[in-house]
């Protein structure tokens, strides 16, 4: 058995939801073609074989809800833009459950392994309506300009103690409410 073979049987059999979402974003890009091409292969079946899509929605929400007990370093008033509630990280949770769960009839979602080209590809099977699609992208986007702002303000040493992804909440709140309504939509609602 191939190292490849014994990937690909690990993440048949044994592969926890959070391991698939993960193989969702991981891409081969140096090394060996045929072993690059191997790999892009056993992942593509996987993600169309092997997702656990009886207790995905639950897995995906219960994990996501764990992180944000665990991992946001706002206080009150303030807005972890990766971690809280309506952040960069609820985006990209949707972002993968929905390709997860769809992936197995709309194979080419498996093309791409960032959030921007998955949310295009989501609409372009009709996962997601485009203008919902569009302004998750722009919501992701807008974030994403922040922490990167953020990042440099850090580095710069302007912004001692406050950590580099942890903002205001106000200017965010419509925004962020957005976000959570479709996390409720996707994840609770349906349940």
């Amino acid at each position: 058995m191939t190292g490849i073979d014994a990937f690909e049987l690990y993440q048949r059999q044994d592969a926890w939801t959070w391991e698939h979402q993960a193989l969702l974003r991981a891409r081969p890009v140096a090394g060996d073609a045929d072993l690059r091409d191997a790999f892009a292969a056993a992942r593509r079946r996987v993600l169309c074989a092997a997702v656990h899509r009886d207790t995905l929605r639950s897995d995906v929400s219960e994990m996501r809800l764990r992180m944000r007990r665990e991992l946001s370093k706002a206080r009150a008033g303030q807005f972890d833009i990766k971690q809280d509630a309506g952040g960069i990280a609820d985006i990209e949770f949707l972002v993968q459950y929905w390709v997860l769960a769809a992936a197995h009839v709309d194979p080419e979602l498996l093309t791409y392994t960032d959030n921007i080209r998955q949310l295009e590809g989501l609409a372009a099977v009709g996962v997601l309506e485009p203008k919902r699609a569009q302004w998750l992208t722009d919501a992701y986007i807008g974030y994403r300009t922040v922490l990167h702002h953020l990042s440099l303000e850090a580095q710069g040493g302007r912004r001692e103690g406050q950590g580099d992804r942890v903002v205001g909440a106000a200017p965010y709140a419509e925004t962020r409410a957005q976000v959570i309504e479709i996390w409720r939509e996707t994840f609770e609602a349906a349940q």
